[in-house]
């Protein structure tokens, strides 16, 4: 059976959960849509999410389209929940990555999009909100292109009507899919839409035209064959007749490379676009065959899992979440725990649904299940059918360390990579002891990028050595005094997005009075929505999140970077001076 694990990402407020729960209403999974503000979706179940509106924890759900079982996992875009998107994609085949149309890339979704760079996920990006006055779907692309360097690839168009949203252009199939929005029941939830086939005669013809020669030539730059079919083959140069099978077949195969970022809009709260973005999962994304993982060569087809998430639930207790990389994973047998060198029994094995668990006898390679009445296990831990198992995958490994070429070591890992979890923080240092360093001439700042050279030293016979030291210590702050040193400080980039409030005057308040620069701000909507600019010192930043939490009760997003130093002005130098003499 076809497979696809994927996960939902993106910044707060873009959509997740709205777009989830219009799959799984699409698909049959549930009879009614829920919707955030009244707290009744699927996937948010927590008291915190459904008072907050935003998802806290990521929740695994599992559904079919089109003969295929997806299971999705949705994931938080808050930044304080970014664990839970680390613990997510470490199991994941592929994603769909969500932008507000109104705004396009912003602060979190860089942050998961980075992640999932950093698990070579493959993904798709949706355009959502497309239905908003300010939304512009060229832009949106381009700040894709831009900000996240995404080689995109768009598959549809925004149709309008009247100014309205009403549907997209399949430029695969050169077919406008259109909901009507006048009706009393607005397009009967999103199931009845209505597709026409472009012909020539359409006033979308020409652009769509173009927009599809231009995915050929993007297709036709990156692989062989579809180069020589389009400059050679039956269909050469002309776009209209190049068969739907055969970009698509290259679609997928550039979106699982990572080679393409294939892009689609909608409107998910106006139930615009969903259908056909399930039917993108299920064509471009990948199955668990399709994704090569090294580890896989050692085990065969015996039981290889990974427990990537810990939980305790009221009525069950403790219960892991596991991937199921090969083999069957079946309840009530033992397995070996490679991280912790013991078994463990299997008491009760669980597909899952949200905040619901189904027993089941069978998990398959390819998906995700939960298991209780582990007692040891925790998050990263990779589980075997036997410690014999385990014996024979570091022999296979051994066996072909050797036969590698030129006695190269094999790097691929017997045990999986576990989850990266931050390591926690002390403030601690351990430095080599130098006088010039301890306290420089300009506030007592260490002194740094100084090459100091001594020419000429004369000592009687006998001098202590520590005299030299004081001596050489003496001349160089003396040589320091008539240089033309700066004082530098570390500096932060900051990106604050503002939602539904005119807080404007208290984030400027409180950045004046960190010595922030402001270097642009720009209005994301009409509804008072805000994107602000800033760079400030690193050292005026302490506490700053929770400062802003506060002041805005969460309704404004924070991204921070490190830009650099730069020269402290001469007032900035008094400031420094006082603050560190207390007066």
């Amino acid at each position: 059976s076809k497979i696809r694990n994927i996960g939902i990402m993106a910044h707060i407020d873009a959509g997740k959960t709205t777009t989830t729960e219009r799959m799984l209403f699409y698909s049959g999974y549930i009879n009614k849509m829920g919707d955030i503000d009244s707290g009744n979706t699927v996937m948010d179940y927590l008291p915190t999410e459904i008072e907050r509106g935003i998802t806290v924890q990521s929740a695994a759900i599992s559904f079919n389209w089109d003969n295929t079982q997806i299971n999705l996992i949705d994931t938080p875009g808050h930044v304080d929940f970014t664990i839970e998107v680390e613990r997510a994609l470490r199991v994941l085949d592929g994603a769909v990555a969500i932008f507000d149309g109104s705004r396009g890339v912003e602060a979190q979704s860089r942050m998961v999009w980075l992640q999932a760079d950093g698990h070579n996920i493959p993904r798709l990006a949706y355009i959502n909100k497309m239905d908003k006055t300010e939304a512009n779907f060229a832009a949106s692309v381009d700040s894709l292109k831009r900000q996240l360097k995404a080689n995109t690839l768009i598959l549809q168009l925004p149709v309008f009507q009247a100014n309205q949203f009403v549907g997209v252009i399949d430029l695969i199939t050169m077919e406008r899919i259109e909901w009507d929005m006048q009706v009393v029941s607005p397009n009967q939830n999103g199931r009845n839409c209505t597709i026409h086939k472009l012909t020539n005669k359409d006033k979308e013809w020409e652009t769509s035209l173009s927009a599809k020669s231009s995915i050929i030539e993007q297709l036709a730059d990156k692989f062989d064959e579809v180069a020589i079919q389009w400059l050679e083959g039956e269909y050469a140069g002309d776009a209209e007749l190049f068969p739907s099978t055969e970009l698509k077949k290259w679609i997928r195969h550039g979106t699982i490379d990572r080679t393409f970022v294939p892009v689609l809009c909608g409107s998910s709260y106006k139930n615009v676009g969903i259908q056909p973005l399930l039917n993108a999962v299920v064509d471009y994304l990948p199955q668990p065959s399709d994704i090569q993982h090294p580890f896989l060569r050692y085990y065969d087809n015996t039981l290889l899992a990974m427990a990537f998430k810990v939980l305790h639930d009221k009525r069950l207790g403790s219960i892991i979440f596991v991937r199921v990389y090969s083999g069957t994973l079946e309840s009530g047998r033992k397995l070996y725990n490679v991280n912790k060198g013991k078994e463990e029994k299997v008491l009760r094995l669980m597909t899952v649904y949200a905040d619901e668990y189904k027993d089941t006898k069978v998990i398959k390679a390819g998906n995700i299940g939960v298991i209780s009445g582990f007692q040891s296990t925790v998050t990263g831990d990779t589980l075997l059918e036997s410690k014999q198992a385990l014996e024979a995958a570091v022999a296979k490994a051994n066996l072909i360390s050797k036969d590698t070429v030129d006695n190269k070591t094999d790097n691929s890992p017997v045990v999986l990579t576990a989850v990266r979890i931050p390591e926690p923080v002390f403030f601690c240092s351990v430095e080599v002891y130098s006088p010039t360093q301890e306290k420089g001439n300009i506030l007592g700042y260490p002194v740094m990028g100084a090459d100091v050279r001594i020419l000429t030293a004369r000592a009687k016979r006998g001098c202590p050595s520590g005299l030299i030291t004081a001596s050489a210590v003496k001349c160089t702050r003396e040589a320091l005094d008539k240089a033309s040193c700066d004082l530098l400080e570390p500096m932060m980039q900051i990106e604050i997005s503002t939602r539904g409030e005119n807080l404007m005057q208290k984030i400027l308040g409180d950045l004046a009075k960190r010595h922030a620069k402001i270097s642009d701000i720009s209005t994301t909507d009409n509804d008072g929505n805000m994107k602000i600019l800033a760079e400030a010192p690193v050292s005026e930043m302490k506490g700053y999140a929770s400062s802003l939490r506060s002041s805005t009760s969460g309704n404004a997003d924070l991204s921070l970077h490190p830009s650099g130093y730069k020269v402290v002005t001469q007032e900035r130098k008094l400031q420094l001076k006082r603050k560190i003499s207390g007066t």
